[in-house]
Parts: structure tokens; sequence; C-alpha cells
């Protein structure tokens, strides 16, 4: 990924990435960011936010727009086209498109100095906003610092389902999970679970016996990060390094000295670590130094050469001049990584199918993905926009809920929404069955302002086993399972949703259908 400078951003377009709250680096994105928010300042930058569920970001936002999951690409292509590309966008309404064009003129006026950005997993969304940063001079300018690669959040979907796959054939051996709790994240179509079964040998290096903790051969656990060393380098030329500030407290050890010791090497994760960086800070002074500041900032290093996409048709690199939907002569900008043909594989690929409720699948501020479920501050925190504790929910637009309970049109009055949408102590949420392609959940409806007509939302990272001992009878109400406990869960783990196809993988725009609990 490359450095975002959001600090020299005069006009901000953001689909759907929540880069205040959840998106990548959000921390430092949200120091740079307020530094040119302030009306004293010599300028403020502009935002815009086009997504499906209301965000942090999208609170922040200047204008902002709402969208179902399957508008986000051509949302994209729309301003793509914009500028003068080669796409056309469809199924777009006559507001959202007047948002759009706002988006379009400020992101003219200040070209190499904006700053386009998606949450989205497609593929094709990615390469074409990839492509508008291009055309705007975003990365010659160096306000996405491609030369800066970030090395955070580098997860890879697409060797998770080679693995499973793997796994499912037989073809694994041996299995050592480190930092994920596979079995809770994987989707259902992986049947992660299932090939873990058929692995001779499986070890895990997790703290408990989680989802995937109990289906392991052995159980290594690694110690607390308080207990541990480390270099880590989060982005090219800058390192951190980690001491242990307590002793281990358990009869832990290292993940990282585990491998040491497993391959032949007794030497302890210490030294490894300190040898390793005197590699780069050259001295044993240059260490202490820097393990006393906790980091430093190195010169950049020579990198590998970029892996480029084969065009077939052209290694043609000029610049060539097209002219816009609205008249306006923009220089075409294809760069040997941006060929035209890739560009047209990109528009294909951007253009989603479908068919009544769609269904994002999003991360709170709190919870995150579940890794730390166990923590109880982390339930009672609110959600920054909903302000719900305790649970995952369906949120839904309001006028989507009075639907849903046949309350539209004339019936959707003042005193049927109080009714209707309405939760407090006293007025429990309404509960609804969501079944996805044939993976069904029960959980409550919460209506969200801001929320996308025809679009739900869910977080992931809740129902984790283990959670049902922080719940009560008394809590659930209708929904406790007297007869199986762990069936209690604080929320439900709805990774098992996310589509097979994983360039999809949050999104799901067809074969969702949603029920309502009556009791």
């Amino acid at each position: 990924m490359p450095t975002y400078n959001f600090e020299k951003a005069k006009t901000i377009v953001s689909f759907g990435a929540d880069f205040l709250s959840t998106w990548l680096d959000s921390l430092s994105y949200t120091k740079d960011y307020a530094s040119k928010r302030n009306p004293e300042g010599d300028w403020m930058s502009k935002h815009f936010q086009f997504e499906t569920s209301l965000t942090v970001s999208g609170s922040a936002a200047d204008v902002r727009g709402s969208l179902k999951p399957s508008q986000v690409g051509e949302a994209v292509k729309y301003i793509y086209s914009k500028l003068g590309g080669s796409a056309s966008a469809s199924n777009l309404s006559t507001s959202l498109k007047t948002k759009l064009d706002l988006a379009v003129e400020a992101l003219k006026a200040t070209r190499g100095e904006s700053i386009v950005v998606s949450g989205s997993n497609n593929g094709g969304v990615q390469l074409l906003i990839n492509a508008i940063n291009e055309k705007l001079g975003n990365y010659s300018s160096k306000i996405i610092d491609i030369e800066k690669e970030v090395y955070t959040r580098k997860g890879n979907d697409l060797a998770f389902k080679k693995l499973a796959d793997q796994m499912n054939a037989g073809k694994i051996k041996a299995l050592i999970v480190v930092g994920l709790n596979a079995n809770f994240v994987a989707p259902s179509s992986f049947n992660f679970n299932e090939g873990l079964s058929k692995v001779s040998t499986v070890i895990y290096t997790g703290d408990r016996l989680d989802e995937t903790g109990a289906n392991a051969s052995y159980l290594a656990p690694s110690s607390h990060y308080l207990e541990s060393w480390d270099v880590l380098n989060p982005s090219k030329g800058e390192y951190a390094f980690t001491q242990p500030v307590i002793a281990p407290l358990f009869k832990t050890r290292q993940w990282q000295e585990s491998l040491l010791n497993w391959s032949g090497d007794n030497s302890t994760f210490e030294d490894f670590v300190k040898g390793t960086s005197k590699t780069f800070l050259g001295t044993e002074s240059a260490w202490i130094d820097a393990l006393h500041d906790g980091f430093v900032s190195t010169s950049a290093v020579a990198v590998a050469e970029p892996v480029i996409f084969e065009d077939t048709e052209s290694e043609n690199t000029e610049s060539e001049n097209t002219e816009s939907e609205d008249g306006e002569v923009v220089e075409e900008v294809v760069s040997a990584g941006l060929s035209s043909s890739l560009i047209a594989n990109a528009v294909k690929q951007a253009s989603v199918q479908a068919d009544g409720f769609e269904l994002e699948l999003y991360v709170k501020t709190g919870m995150g993905n579940g890794d730390q479920a166990f923590n109880p501050w982390l339930h009672e925190m609110p959600d920054p926009i909903s302000k719900m504790t305790y649970d995952n929910y369906i949120s839904m637009n309001p006028d989507d809920v009075m639907e849903l309970f046949g309350k539209g049109g004339e019936e959707n009055t003042k005193d049927n929404r109080r009714e209707f949408l309405y939760i407090g102590q006293e007025s429990p949420a309404k509960l609804a069955t969501i079944t996805v392609n044939g993976v069904a959940m029960t959980l409550p409806i919460v209506p969200q302002p801001g929320q996308a007509v025809g679009a739900l939302s869910i977080a992931v990272g809740y129902g984790r086993t283990g959670t049902e001992l922080f719940t009560r009878e008394e809590w659930l109400g209708s929904t406790y399972n007297a007869e199986d406990n762990t069936k209690n869960t604080i929320g439900k783990n709805v990774f098992p949703f996310a589509g097979f196809d994983v360039w999809t993988s949050n999104i799901v725009s067809t074969g969702v259908t949603l029920s309502l609990i009556h009791i």
C-alpha cells in the first residue's frame, strides 16, 4: 500500500473507506485530516463520502451520498468517465449523480492535490481508483506516495482461499497457525473447518482453545506482546522495536522462538532480533539507541521491482488526449501498470449483479475483527454512530424497516414510526432472520439514518466461542438457548456470510432475504 498524505489533500473522495475509523492506518489519517479541517487555517479540505452505512468518515464529510454496495463500482466508473476514461455507469439516481458531479468539479480544480480511495474488496474498483488518481496526477505529486510503501494490512484473501482448497484436497500435511483465528473468520464457502480436519498436524499459537485452537493437534501459546521481543517494519525505511516490560506470567514462548527451536536453532529470539537489527543499523551503539527510542527511520533501501500486468495488446505508454463527457479535454494517462486492456477488464469486473436486499459486512470501531472479543470494555463501548453496545445487529434504513413491518406509504406516520423504530430499555429491538445463500442467523434490527435504502449492514467480529460467559438469560430474552449455552454468545459470527468470490467478499448482492421474527 502507498502512503496517503491526507494533510496535503485539498479534495478527498472516499467510496466506503472509513479512513477516520477502521480503514488501514486510520490513526495517522485522522491526525492528518484534522489538521486541514480548521476554519482558521490557510485552507480547508473538501471531503466527499459515498457509502452504504453511515460511518465516522461519512459523518464528517462535507458532501455525503448513500448507495448500495452494487452501486459503488458504478459510481467509481461515473467519475472515471467524467475524467475522460472509457467507462459507462448505470443504476445511479439523479441526486447521486449531482453529488458525484460536485466531486468531479472539486477534483479537476485540485489536480495533484487530491486523494481518491475505496474500501471495496473488488479488484476492478480498486484498479479504477488507481486510474483516477493517476489521471489527476496524485502519484506524480506524491500526495499518494507509492515509493513509501506501507507494509501493514497485507492479508491475502486469494492465498487464504488457495490454502483452504489445498487442505480440502489433502495436500497439506502440517500447518502452523499464527496470529489468526482462521476457523472463525473463514467464509462458509471455503470449507476451512472441513479442510483443517484433513491436516495431520495442526499447531496453533493462540492464547486459548478458541474456534481454531479446539481443532488443533497442538496448542503452543505465544507470549503476550508485553512479554516479547520484536522488530517491526510498518513502512519502508521505518522500524520499531519492542522489548519485554514484564516477566512471562505463564508457560508460554514467542512463536518466533518456537520456529527457531523447531528448525534446530536454539538461540533466543532476543538474540535473533538483535542480530537482525544490526544488519540494517550497522553498529551495537546504533542498536542500543534504537532500542532506547523504540523506533528508527533509515534511508530507503532497494526493493524488488513491482509486478506489472502483462499487456498483450500494446506496450505503448505514451499519453493521449481524450474528451470527457462534458466536452473538457483531459489527458489520457496510461502507464505500464495500468494498460488499456487492464482498465477494460477493471470496468467489467467493477460491475456487480444485484437482486433485492444487499448486505455489507463491516468492521466496528471498537470490536474490530473479534480478536479482543473477550475484553468486556470493548462490548460496553458504544458504537460512535449507532450508540449501540454489546451486540451486532442488522442496520437498515428506517423506511426499509417500516416497509418490513407493512407500515410504508400512508401508514408511515409519526406514531407508527415511534412504535416500530424506537429502541429503549422498555422497547427492545425487533428481531429478524437474515438468510444469505442458505446460511441463516437471527439478529436485532436497528434503524439507522443514513443507511442506503435496500441495503443491510452487519458488523463482523461477534459470536466468539467463550463470550457466552458474559451473557445472561434475562439479557438475551427470547433468543436464549437453554439447551446449548454455547449458542448464547454476544452477537453472531457473520463471517460465514462472506462471499465465495474473494474480490467481493465483504458484500453480498444476491441471495439475501429477511424475515421478521414475531414474538
